[in-house]
């Protein structure tokens, strides 16, 4: 399978074309950037890779059967139109998928239209500690309780933590409370990756509860490894009957059925590791049976993440949501509606 990639500048872009040295089945054939300077320094770091500064000419003249989107979220809708009509098996999209609600829902028709299949870039899915979180927990007799932190915004890394605890507890969501503090990340900027400095969420299902706090008020992981503000996701699951499993970027632990197990992580490896895996799924997909991390999947997760912003600016969230929680952080007084943390 010939692939190609959208979007270069950014440090994800490099993770990608990294994961085609793990495997035998496809190879990276052309990417593209914005400028000539940025795409042929990016080419010239892999063999037989073109550069191009137009995706379309590039889509035109390479026909890659599967895409890489490593671009900001405001410009994925049109770049998968363009991958769509210029005849594109498959695409993988990096995330957040959307910005506000009307891009939401013009990605989920868009979906709904497409025969393309579309996965979304949530490389955590196949870390191996989490696949052992899932066997684990699969086995737990419920409620299961799900708690989710990460040092940066719910944009950057609230929406892997989400497709991760919905994958651990797929019950339908029925309520959705949520705090949040700080607009600085709702200023416009380029990389569009729009949340609230700090968000608390909670969200109800028959099967239990998720919580998700992201930003500059989660807990950090106590390990002197996590230097950086992106090295702080973390995934804890616990059942009423006392089972826990935990998994961060540097560590797993499992305690159940009178049992403990667990090790150190590197989560350079590990996602390397990951990333190839979910480049590997997506070129043996067929269409057929569906994906953990379709685009189908994303959107609803998406959608939870509105909610929460909505529950936290106390506004509907039909319309757009994001103005109105920028409105309502930047209010001269808010009532105090936080929840209490769970570390």
């Amino acid at each position: 399978m010939r692939s190609a990639i959208i979007g270069v500048t950014g440090g994800r872009a490099r993770a990608h074309a990294d994961a085609y040295r793990r495997i035998d089945d496809a190879e990276l054939v052309a990417v593209s950037a914005r400028t000539s300077d940025a795409a042929d320094a990016f080419a010239a770091g892999y063999s037989g890779v073109d550069p191009f500064t137009d995706h379309r000419q590039m889509l035109d003249a390479v026909r890659p059967e599967l895409v890489h989107v490593s671009t900001p979220p405001s410009a994925r809708l049109a770049i998968l139109r363009d991958c769509d009509e210029a005849g594109v098996a498959a695409v993988i999209l990096e995330k957040p998928v959307a910005i506000d609600r009307e891009d939401l829902e013009e990605l989920a028709a868009f979906e709904r239209r497409t025969r393309m299949r579309v996965a979304v870039n949530h490389q955590l899915h196949f870390h191996r500690a989490m696949a052992r979180m899932k066997e684990s927990v699969g086995a737990w007799a419920g409620p299961i309780d799900i708690y989710a932190s990460a040092g940066m915004n719910a944009a950057y890394q609230g929406t892997h933590l989400m497709q991760s605890a919905r994958d651990l507890l797929s019950s339908e969501v029925t309520d959705v409370t949520a705090e949040a503090e700080g607009s600085n990340g709702l200023e416009p900027s380029p990389a569009a990756h729009y949340a609230p400095d700090d968000l608390e969420a909670r969200f109800h299902t028959a099967a239990g509860n998720i919580r998700l706090h992201c930003g500059v008020g989660a807990p950090r992981v106590p390990d002197h490894r996590a230097d950086g503000i992106h090295l702080h996701k973390r995934v804890k699951a616990t059942s009423a009957a006392g089972d826990r499993f935990e998994w961060n970027m540097w560590s797993w632990q499992c305690d159940a059925e009178g049992r403990r197990s667990g090790g150190d992580l590197d989560w350079k490896t590990e996602d390397a590791h990951a990333q190839a895996a979910l480049t590997r799924s997506v070129v043996a997909w067929n269409g057929v049976e569906q994906h953990p991390l379709e685009l189908v999947r994303a959107l609803d997760e998406y959608s939870l993440i509105l909610r929460a912003y909505a529950s936290a600016a106390d506004v509907d969230d039909a319309e757009a949501v994001l103005p109105q929680l920028r409105r309502a952080l930047q209010a001269p007084s808010r009532p105090d509606r936080r929840l209490t943390d769970v570390s």
